[in-house]
This record gives C-alpha cells, structure tokens and sequence, in this order.
C-alpha cells in the first residue's frame, strides 16, 4: 500500500511540474513522452512478429529445389569414392612464417537420369566428416549441372526487432521537429 501511495505522489509531483512549464517545455516533454511510447510499442511489435516468423525469407537455393521438385528432376546419387588434397599455406607473421596444414576432400557420387550415368562431387574441408552412401540431388534443365539441397531458409527477425524500433523513433524525432518541438 505504501508503494501505491508513493507512486500517486510522484505522479501528483510530475502533474504540478508539468503544470508550471512554458508551453515549449511542455511540448518538449510531449514530444519524449511520445517518442519513449512509440519506440517501445513498435519494439513490442516487431517482437511479435518475428516470433511468428513473418521475416523469414526463402534463400535462391531453396527456390531452385522447390522449381527442381516440380519438375519432377530429383534423383538419388550413390557414393562412388572420396579423394583426398593435402595443402599446405604459408601465414607470414613478420619475420617468421608458419605453416598449417589443410586436407580437402572431394566426394563423388554417381546418378543415373534417362538411362545416361553422370558424376557428382562435393568439396569438404572438414576432416571428421563422413560421407553418405547416398545423396539426394536436383537439377533444373540439364542433368549435367545437378545440386544438393542446402539451408532453405534465412531468419531476419533480429535485426528487425533492432531497425523497426530506431526508425520509428528517427521518424518521429524529424516530424515532430517539423511540428515545432524543440529537443535540447
């Protein structure tokens, strides 16, 4: 009950202030109170509505695989062999240069389309990974340039979260410094 009390007091306090200020000050105030209101209010939106999912976009690969599959051109390619590129790159650090090894490796799969067989690889540049038996492969127009599904979707939600709320207040910052408002 003691909160509450305080809390009326203070909003009494901020009216009597408020109530003496010159009507430039008073638009003043208006003007942060409107803008601290209006930021939060979109901040809360944007948070909303990237939790639904509305700012997820679909990546260029994810619409070949999705025109791919239309068109009925998926086929299955098999494991065939996996080759292996040692390299070794030179990191010049002043006068010392220093060496680290790098293993590349290729995976090649083989697939069959209309009775003619063709050869697909990949490149990985990871040691532990492990190739597998098969691999489901697209293609649009010609067999010859088939294609993996990858990552289909990108998430741009966080940094709407973050921009939506900055514009606004860029926005009404300006509209409110055409409508007289003086921020000091």
């Amino acid at each position: 009950m003691e909160d509450f009390e305080n809390l009326v007091e203070w909003f009494r306090d901020s009216y009597s202030q408020l109530k003496g200020l010159g009507v430039e000050d008073k638009k003043e105030v208006i003007g942060y109170v409107v803008i601290i209101l209006s930021v939060f209010i979109t901040f809360i939106v944007s948070l909303k509505i990237a939790l639904k999912g509305t700012f997820k976009t679909e990546t260029r690969n994810a619409r070949k695989v999705r025109k791919a599959k239309a068109l009925g051109h998926v086929v299955t390619g098999d494991y065939v062999k996996s080759t292996s590129s040692y390299e070794t790159r030179s990191i010049a650090n002043g006068k010392t240069a220093a060496s680290y090894r790098e293993y590349t490796y290729c995976h090649w799969y083989k697939y069959v389309v209309n009775g003619k067989e063709y050869m697909y690889y990949h490149m990985v540049v990871d040691e532990n990974y492990k190739p597998r038996q098969t691999l489901e492969l697209y293609y649009i127009n010609f067999p010859t340039f088939a294609f993996k599904e990858t990552e289909a979707v990108k998430d741009h939600g966080g940094c709407m979260v973050l921009l939506l709320p900055l514009l606004v207040m860029i926005v009404l910052v300006y509209v409110l410094k055409f409508m007289g408002v003086n921020f000091s």
